[in-house]
């Protein structure tokens, strides 16, 4: 099994704050992202991934977060792939734009929006 997959199946599943603390350094945006979405998430934990470079890990961790912040991204608010609720183990494989390699794309700057880019304004 992949590593990627591995770790976001353990940050799904684990109960323990301080596994999940660690899967939230993870170098993969989806093991964040699926550490966010963990109710067992310590709210410490959440609060550091509200500030994530992933604007769809922040996102998730926003929306879990007791204290939320203003995320001040009305572009990327909107896009699909910031809301997405597909499992993050299976969601590249689900999703074309997962399949297309979006998270290279927003991390040189676009986001993937059905079938445009759209530029992300700075």
């Amino acid at each position: 099994m992949d590593k990627c997959v591995e770790n976001i199946i353990k940050a799904k599943r684990s109960n323990d704050e301080r596994e999940l603390d660690e899967l939230s350094n993870s170098f993969d945006y989806k093991v964040r992202r699926a550490v966010a979405r963990n109710p067992k998430t310590s709210q410490k934990t959440l609060n550091a991934l509200q500030n994530d470079p992933a604007f769809n890990v922040a996102f998730m961790a926003n929306i879990h977060a007791i204290e939320k912040i203003d995320l001040n991204e009305p572009l990327s608010s909107r896009n699909p792939c910031v809301m997405c609720e597909k499992d993050e183990s299976t969601y590249h494989i689900e999703c074309p734009n997962c399949r297309n390699d979006s998270y290279s794309r927003i991390i040189d700057g676009y986001i993937p929006y059905d079938e445009e880019k759209i530029k992300q304004v700075s």
